[in-house]
């Protein structure tokens, strides 16, 4: 969907401005080449760069409890060696 009407600014290229380091709305027009022209696209992209933030926070921290979850199900092998272990 395009945000900027004036400088043909999606969606999309907000989400790869903020991968790339944009901060705000002036940053993704210079990521994509151009400048802000009347600025009705000002909150509109910076409700998308917040939106892409927290995409991105949103899956570091799945990662992250996938990180430290136990494992579910071990072998017969290993239940010895635990055993084994343990004595």
């Amino acid at each position: 969907m395009y945000l900027c009407i004036c400088n043909a600014i999606s969606d999309r290229r907000v989400h790869e401005a903020v991968a790339a380091g944009a901060e705000n709305w002036v940053d993704v027009h210079a990521h994509a080449g151009c400048q802000p022209n009347c600025g009705q696209c000002a909150d509109d992209i910076t409700a998308e760069i917040d939106n892409s933030r927290s995409v991105v926070a949103g899956k570091n921290t799945d990662a992250a409890a996938q990180d430290h979850q136990q494992p579910t199900a071990t072998s017969a092998a290993d239940r010895s060696q635990i055993a084994l272990a343990a004595v």
